[in-house]
């Protein structure tokens, strides 16, 4: 979930030396992010330095000195509590051969689709993985409680947390909600 309010629900970087996957998680997240692009690392820690992002997804390798996980790496030191997305077309065992990755960091394999996230989203739904939590709704008049807002979460055990921005669109687009 994006950590500030700024623009639309926050900001991303998207980082992938493929233009069509740059172009492909812009139509994903331009809906509810407001979207920055790069094709390598060295571009992206430029963007790093003259603004701040609520998230980063970042492919593994591209050309240049950065590897994606070291943008990752980068961004969680600048701003800790940052959402960051490591992209790979290689198996999980592949990226993860020197041991693991970072809590911080969610891996997801590519190919991905919107089918295979709307799956996993079916998946979390039966096996209980999204919770529920209120938050209170207050008067400014009088500072009084008048109602609750729910807030549906869903925590995944493979990818961590997923932001209400991805699967709620998803969930409406396959007939969930």
């Amino acid at each position: 979930e994006p950590a500030s309010t700024a623009a639309r629900s926050g900001s991303v970087l998207v980082v992938d030396d493929n233009a069509d996957m740059r172009a492909y998680l812009t139509r994903l997240l331009a809906p509810h992010w407001t979207v920055r692009t790069t094709a390598n690392g060295e571009e992206a820690l430029a963007l790093m330095a003259v603004g701040g992002f609520d998230a980063i997804v970042s492919d593994m390798v591209m050309p240049g000195r950065q590897s994606g996980l070291m943008v990752l790496e980068e961004a969680s030191r600048r701003w800790p509590g940052i959402g960051t997305v490591l992209m790979s077309g290689y198996t999980e065992n592949s990226v993860i051969q020197a041991g693991r990755l970072p809590d911080h960091v969610r891996l997801l394999i590519k190919p991905f689709t919107k089918r295979a996230l709307a799956r996993a989203l079916r998946q979390a739904i039966e096996t209980g993985e999204l919770e529920l939590h209120y938050q209170p709704v207050v008067s400014i008049a009088d500072r009084s409680v008048v109602g609750a807002e729910a807030l549906l979460r869903w925590s995944d055990p493979e990818h961590g947390e997923v932001p209400p921005q991805v699967f709620v669109p998803l969930a409406e687009e396959a007939g969930l909600i």
